[in-house]
């Protein structure tokens, strides 16, 4: 039996499983609600996190910003 996915609010969601040099690989297709998805196995039925979806780009948005740019960002710190 497969893993199961659940997306926010708990709507179990399908995933492909493929071996890859010896070590299960998942493939969740058409995630496309924002949140915290979490998944569960036959032998660990607990539903535990197991990927963070962020579809606001500006929630990843590592540019920097200078302080005082007027445009809302100030205080971002460039961080490489």
């Amino acid at each position: 039996m497969s893993p199961v996915v659940a997306q926010p609010g708990w709507r179990s969601r399908s995933v492909r499983s493929a071996m890859v040099d010896g070590q299960t690989i998942l493939h969740g297709e058409g995630l496309t609600v924002p949140g915290v998805y979490t998944m569960s196995t036959p032998q660990d039925p607990a539903p535990r996190p197991a990927l963070a979806l962020n579809m606001a780009r500006t929630e990843s948005d590592l540019t920097a910003d200078s302080a005082g740019s007027g445009d809302g960002d100030a205080g971002r710190q460039r961080i490489w």
